[in-house]
């Protein structure tokens, strides 16, 4: 039994933008530093891209 994946061009272009960074930058950065390349390249393909922002739930 196959599953339907939800969302599948979107999935396709997120994952193509995070092994385009992973390919490009050298491994074992920070992962903030990972997630704004991801979105600099997901914004360069016409994406709309909102950040992760920090809550107060976050830093307790």
């Amino acid at each position: 039994m196959t599953k339907e994946m939800i969302h599948e061009e979107l999935s396709g272009a997120i994952t193509g933008a995070a092994m385009e960074v992973l390919n490009e930058l050298k491994p074992r950065l920070e992962e903030k530093l990972y997630e704004h390349a991801i979105v600099i390249g997901s914004r360069h393909r016409g994406r709309l891209i909102v950040r992760q922002i920090k809550t107060e739930a976050d830093v307790s």
